[in-house]
């Protein structure tokens, strides 16, 4: 069962500075619930790292650091898709977006405590 908190909700509402309309988008945005699900299995621990290596407009990482007091680095290689993650991260805080190449990403061996993300492909966006 899925349960909403009001972290998660108001980055989806109409009315607060999270809203629809204020955030920047992708061609294949991850949905909220879709995000805040991988979130909870992921299990993350306070002050952990989370890393999103294909972030598109990064709301796992956004969610991440709205639901937990973790630390997130998101990232993707089109720069479009850097440019949305990095204004919405802008709003949040404890949120870095860098531009990489996910098969090699420039991070220390054991660094990382959690890696979430959503592959970019299947029926959504061909690949």
């Amino acid at each position: 069962r899925l349960v909403l908190t009001p972290a998660n909700e108001t980055l989806w509402n109409h009315s607060g500075e999270y809203s629809l309309e204020a955030r920047k988008w992708t061609l294949t945005p991850l949905r909220p619930t879709i995000a805040y699900s991988l979130m909870r299995a992921a299990r993350p621990r306070v002050g952990g790292l989370l890393v999103d290596p294909m972030c598109g407009c990064g709301t796992v990482g956004e969610l991440g650091v709205a639901e937990e007091d973790i630390f997130a680095i998101s990232g993707d290689l089109d720069q479009v898709a850097v440019d949305a993650a990095g204004a919405n991260a802008a709003k949040k805080g404890r949120i870095d977006v860098v531009r990489w190449d996910a098969t090699r990403l420039p991070l220390r061996a054991g660094c990382v405590d959690m890696v979430v993300t959503d592959a970019p492909f299947g029926k959504r966006c061909e690949g």
